[in-house]
């Protein structure tokens, strides 16, 4: 993922469901990713569900702390194991 996570974000959700339709375990680099927008992170967190409840197993890191707090208010944390970035 990179850039800002918007209403424009669709092709890069997409290419995130495909990307995960073989894999069991799918690690969600977000160091490329500015911002999560308020409007569309229903859209976001949806595919992400969606593969919760397919059975895979989904680890987000490299977040920055914006978007760790609203993947977090989001309950993103329930079904997605949210790592903080790490510095250094």
């Amino acid at each position: 993922m990179s850039g800002v996570i918007s209403t424009d974000s669709a092709q890069q959700l997409q290419e995130l469901k495909k990307f995960a339709a073989s894999r069991s375990e799918i690690y969600l680099d977000m160091s490329d990713v500015s911002r999560v927008d308020f409007v569309s992170i229903g859209d976001f967190v949806g595919v992400l569900v969606g593969l919760n409840c397919g059975g895979k197993k989904l680890l987000v890191r490299n977040a920055n702390e914006m978007i760790r707090a609203l993947l977090g208010v989001m309950g993103v944390d329930q079904f997605a194991a949210i790592l903080k970035r790490k510095i250094g």
